[in-house]
């Protein structure tokens, strides 16, 4: 967050981390841009991979606050390791828990949908970038960017920001 720590105790709001940055630990565990991907239609389709394009990368912020946030989800995602700083960057399959590592291409429909958790590795930079999801349907290709409401995904290193959890951000009684 381009915050401190007061600033962030001040604004009550519920949504008050919306425009905040995926930071990774400063134990190099990476960031979690999740996607869900499912069909609009009954006909399934052929997910053939995701691509990564980085944008741009600077050196980390040195202003703000970094807030710890943990959320679950339903679905056992497919998990992939992306490098953001690799001179060509690509998804490793991972293998966690019970779970095998699983590599493009997959099968999803709109009532058999699939989770991806793409595990960016920012390096001690600031990064933004693109993500794109190609897929094949009745013989063509197609593909479309991510997007979540803003025009360029960012993740940074931790730097040397003050960290605090969700909890701590809320004012004191």
């Amino acid at each position: 967050m381009n915050k401190s720590l007061e600033e962030l105790r001040q604004d009550s709001s519920s949504d008050k981390l919306q425009q905040g940055v995926a930071v990774t630990s400063t134990q190099d565990d990476p960031a979690d841009l999740t996607l869900t991907l499912q069909a609009k239609s009954p006909q399934a389709i052929v997910v053939t991979g995701v691509t990564v394009r980085r944008l741009s990368a600077a050196p980390v912020p040195n202003t703000g606050s970094v807030v710890n946030m943990e959320c679950g989800g339903l679905m056992s995602p497919r998990v992939f390791d992306v490098d953001l700083m690799a001179k060509e960057i690509s998804l490793h399959p991972v293998s966690r828990g019970d779970s095998k590592a699983v590599d493009f291409p997959l099968k999803v429909s709109d009532s058999d949908p699939e989770q991806l958790s793409l595990q960016l590795l920012p390096g001690d930079r600031d990064v933004r970038f693109s993500v794109e999801v190609n897929w094949i349907s009745e013989g063509e290709a197609h593909s479309e960017t991510v997007a979540d409401g803003v025009p360029v995904l960012r993740v940074t290193g931790p730097g040397r920001l003050p960290t605090y959890s969700y909890a701590e951000t809320f004012a004191k009684p």
